[in-house]
């Protein structure tokens, strides 16, 4: 099975992170959005570090804020990415 891209929502424990770290051993390219960066990038440099695969990320987002909603939106469309897979936890 070929994965291309993949997107995670909101993780940064448990079985969000278990998740991203399970695709991401598969060569996927992961989009982990994040409230908070600082706790994003340290979840994408653990599964970085765990997996091998660098093509995992962090976007920020804040689900309570449309206008951060709406910033992410545009900022991934912009980058004329697919999403094979959304997971919402």
């Amino acid at each position: 099975m070929k994965f291309v891209n993949k997107n995670i929502l909101r993780l940064f424990q448990g079985i969000g992170v278990e998740t991203a770290r399970a695709l991401a051993s598969a060569n996927a390219h992961i989009i982990i959005t994040a409230r908070d960066m600082n706790k994003g990038s340290q979840v994408v440099e653990n599964i970085n570090k765990t997996t091998g695969n660098n093509k995992v990320e962090v976007m920020e987002m804040d689900l309570t804020s449309l206008q951060s909603v709406r910033d992410f939106v545009a900022h991934f469309r912009a980058r004329k990415l697919p999403i094979n897979i959304l997971i919402c936890k």
